[in-house]
């Protein structure tokens, strides 16, 4: 039965890991962007992505570890990444951890990279690295959002529209 189990999960992870992107440019953020890619030992991709004003942009990228009949499918290894900014320090992302356990006795451990910033408009990159993988490959998947901040025009406009719309109630009200 558990050789049946990691049968299936050894070809299901082959089949799943032909379908992801080289790393690269993603497309513009409208307003987000998915990316995935499958790695096999020590990896460092880099997605670039540019915004066209100041963004709160938020990352999230998970792996998926299988762990079946004592051998483990699809892990990585010291995952990390973090934002690569043109001038200061870095965003990093932050690391957290899952374990699910099955009725088998089967485990997927899933690995979490999370994080968030206010960027200004420019060109950036997303940084996913790993030191190894446990198994033949390994994947992981993720989305970058970015919503747009409204400039300080935005806001005056805003305000001026609301306080002449009160001036109107008031002096509607003192007439009555």
């Amino acid at each position: 039965m558990r050789v049946k189990s990691v049968t299936v999960a050894a070809l299901l992870s082959t089949v799943v890991s032909s379908s992801f992107a080289i790393p690269g440019p993603l497309p513009p953020l409208n307003p987000s962007a998915s990316f995935d890619n499958t790695v096999n030992g020590a990896f460092q991709d880099t997605w670039g992505f540019s915004l066209p004003g100041l963004s709160i942009v938020a990352v999230s990228i998970t792996n998926n570890e299988i762990v079946l009949g004592g051998a483990d499918f699809g892990g990585i290894l010291t995952f990390s990444g973090f934002i690569d900014l043109p001038v200061g320090a870095d965003v990093p992302l932050s690391y957290s951890t899952n374990t699910i356990i099955g009725p088998d006795g089967s485990q997927i451990h899933v690995q979490r990279l999370e994080g968030n910033a206010l960027l200004a408009a420019g060109p950036y990159s997303l940084v996913v690295a790993g030191l190894g993988i446990t198994g033949l490959s390994a994947s992981y998947g993720g989305n970058i959002v970015a919503t747009a901040v409204p400039e300080l025009e935005t806001y005056v406009m805003m305000l001026a529209g609301l306080s002449v719309i009160g001036l109107l109630v008031a002096r509607r009200r003192h007439r009555g």
